[in-house]
């Protein structure tokens, strides 16, 4: 079975672009995985039930990853998501679009595996590391 991943992202152009690309990569892999795309503010009273819609997401998820663009660091909606992954326990993922952003403070909380670029070379070892750690 295809492994499932829950992809947290900014709602930016950028993030959109990685995100793109990524699906590309993921669809030759048969990968399955779930996006939040909901626009709405984080502060939102009817945010609530968009909430537990990502918990379903995330608990039915094996890896949680994060696309971290330019201003990933600033979403509250990203932060929120890597703190119900962590409380799910799920193993993290980090696809920085260029090295120089800034990784989003409930990074700094726990461990995680990180792509070495954004390339699909780099995500497909990753994906073999993360899957040999998790069968050992």
């Amino acid at each position: 079975m295809s492994p499932q991943f829950y992809i947290s992202m900014s709602q930016d152009l950028e993030s959109n672009r990685a995100l793109t690309e990524l699906l590309d990569w993921l669809a030759t892999d048969s990968i399955n995985y779930q996006v939040n795309q909901s626009h709405l503010p984080f502060s939102a009273f009817s945010s609530g039930p968009v909430r537990r819609k990502i918990r379903q997401h995330i608990r039915a998820c094996d890896y949680f990853l994060v696309i971290i663009s330019q201003n990933t660091y600033k979403s509250n909606w990203v932060n929120w998501e890597i703190e119900a992954a962590l409380r799910l326990h799920k193993p993290l993922l980090i696809l920085r679009v260029r090295d120089t952003y800034i990784t989003p403070d409930a990074l700094y909380k726990t461990e995680y595996d990180e792509c070495l670029t954004f390339s699909k070379r780099h995500l497909e070892e990753t994906l073999r590391s993360l899957s040999s750690k998790n069968t050992e």
